[in-house]
């Protein structure tokens, strides 16, 4: 479980080891998007639940944790 854990954070952050930043930033934020569809896509079968609603539910909290993040930051800064 820990070296799944460690490839998952490291997920975001290899992209911007090896391209240009502004590269990196589309490759993340696409890539980030990718690992949260495919899991809710097994998660909407096996519930037997709309797959659009499971989508758009994980999408949902992902987007407030991204504001939360950004608001968090610029507090401290």
């Amino acid at each position: 479980m820990g070296i799944a854990d460690f490839v998952a954070a490291m997920t975001p952050v290899i992209p911007f080891i090896f391209l240009p930043l502004p590269l990196a930033k589309n490759v993340v934020i696409i890539g980030t998007a990718v690992l949260l569809i495919i899991p809710d896509i097994g998660r909407a079968k096996s519930g037997e639940r709309p797959m659009f609603g499971t989508i758009l539910e994980t999408c949902a909290i992902a987007a407030a944790a991204v504001f939360a993040g950004a608001l968090v930051g610029l507090m401290i800064s």
